[in-house]
């Protein structure tokens, strides 16, 4: 993933003044395939109508700046403004504290407990890094520092395909 600190201020900005929250800025791919995808929330979700304000003006936005010659993206890319969902990405100290209590997949740079991949109930911020309560048996309770955490999203339990959860047996 291609990160550029000025493009991630301006979407920031534009996300903000449409009353959003910006969660993740990503770009992915090269040339005439890149991809700028903003994912975008708010308190009690966002739906179409929202995602489409900010797409409005974020195009309105990075053209402006396209024209002005001073993009830190130049160049034709697509533009994809989504809500984060409900495995929704971690990327801000704030977000595992908001949702502390919850199944979590983090992935870091260099192992904690021998281990790079971890899946867990989160258990809040500590000093410069969160707490997990891993699922693995026997495991105990790891802290991770912000800085060594490569990817990290919420990791909600799915269904089985095609076992709908039932309340109980009727026989």
């Amino acid at each position: 993933m291609n990160r550029s600190p000025d493009l991630e201020a301006l979407v920031g900005q534009v996300v903000a003044a449409t009353g959003l929250d910006l969660v993740k800025c990503e770009i992915k791919g090269e040339g005439g395939q890149r991809l700028l995808r903003v994912y975008v929330d708010q308190p009690g979700g966002v739906g179409l109508a929202e995602c489409e304000r900010a797409s409005r003006a974020l195009s309105a936005a990075l053209d402006e700046r396209e024209a002005a010659g001073d993009l830190a993206l130049p160049g034709p890319f697509t533009l994809e403004v989504s809500s984060p969902g409900l495995d929704r990405p971690l990327v801000k100290p704030g977000d595992y504290e908001r949702f502390s209590g919850q199944r979590a997949q983090v992935k870091t740079r260099t192992p904690v407990a021998a281990s790079r991949s971890w899946t867990g109930i989160l258990e809040g911020c500590v000093a410069g890094g969160i707490r997990l309560r891993p699922e693995a048996k026997g495991a105990e309770t790891v802290t991770i520092a912000f800085d060594n955490i490569e990817r990290a999203q919420l990791a909600p339990l799915w269904p089985a395909p095609g076992k709908a959860a039932r309340p109980g047996k009727r026989g």
